[in-house]
């Protein structure tokens, strides 16, 4: 760690940064059912949380706010 002004940094090297940057596609080619996790249950929806498609939609209704 090095001090820099009033912050801490950590120094990356040039050889670690030089890499090529993957496209989304690459990764997603990466995906195998051996790497893959299964779906974790988080409990039941609290709020006004949803996870059903018709509800997820741009034309589901969405509150507007005013301003006073």
């Amino acid at each position: 760690m090095l001090k820099w002004s009033n912050s801490l940094a950590v120094r990356i090297p040039k050889t670690v940064t030089a890499g090529k940057i993957p496209t989304l596609a690459a990764l997603v080619s990466q995906i195998t059912p051996r790497n893959r996790y299964e779906e974790v249950s988080t409990g039941p929806e609290v709020g006004k949380e949803s996870t059903t498609p018709s509800s997820c939609s741009p034309s589901a209704s969405v509150p507007t706010h005013t301003r006073s």
